[in-house]
């Protein structure tokens, strides 16, 4: 039962004050997580080919989330207007809208494009009842788990936290451990605990 993360897209509110606006071309410098599918710079590349008012750079942060957060605080905290567009964690729009560090998008974004979003993310991306991003993808976290550890131990495929603790707690020896999760002392750890203790946090 991995972490379950939505990202989404967010436009600084120091891009209003960015220079350059002379130029015929718009220049968007957008700035993701680490892509190791190739996916972002394909979809940039396809993008800036179909027309030549708007050129996209994309900007690559590194892998670990933490690092991304903490570039972006520092980066708008300073009011620089580097980052034109960027990607978010879910838990980092209201806190940027909230430290009013992001354009607000309702009068941008129409009711019809939202209405094809599921709930959960169209509420993720609302702070004080205002749009503040646009959701991207979602994810749902998954349990795996070994066939052969639970035939041998005799445990049925745990369907609730409950089940799961217990399968755990009897499959546990001094060389297998009953359950692995992310429990590093970072965002990702304190959503997975989060959610395995049964409790949910929503932000408005």
């Amino acid at each position: 039962m991995g972490r379950k993360s939505l990202w989404m897209y967010v436009v600084p509110l120091a891009i209003l004050s960015a220079s350059g606006t002379g130029s015929a071309e718009v220049v968007i410098n957008f700035y993701a997580g680490k892509d190791l599918s190739g996916a972002n710079q394909e979809l940039v590349e396809r993008f800036n080919a179909k027309q030549s008012g708007i050129k996209v750079v994309l900007h690559e942060m590194p892998p670990s989330t933490t690092e991304q957060h903490d570039k972006y605080v520092t980066v708008l905290a300073a009011r620089d207007s580097s980052i034109d567009v960027m990607a978010v964690d879910i838990p980092w729009a209201p806190e940027f809208a909230a430290a009013g560090w992001l354009l607000p998008l309702s009068k941008r974004v129409s009711q019809s494009d939202l209405a094809d979003l599921f709930a959960g993310p169209r509420l993720g991306t609302t702070y004080r009842r205002e749009l503040y991003a646009v959701p991207w993808f979602n994810n749902a976290g998954v349990l795996f788990y070994r066939k052969d550890l639970l035939s041998q131990g005799g445990v049925a495929v745990p369907t609730t936290f409950a089940e799961l603790v217990a399968a755990a707690k009897k499959l546990q020896r001094p060389n297998v451990y009953g359950y692995i999760w992310q429990g590093a002392q970072y965002e990702g750890g304190a959503v997975t605990g989060l959610r395995s203790s049964g409790v949910w946090v929503a932000s408005f």
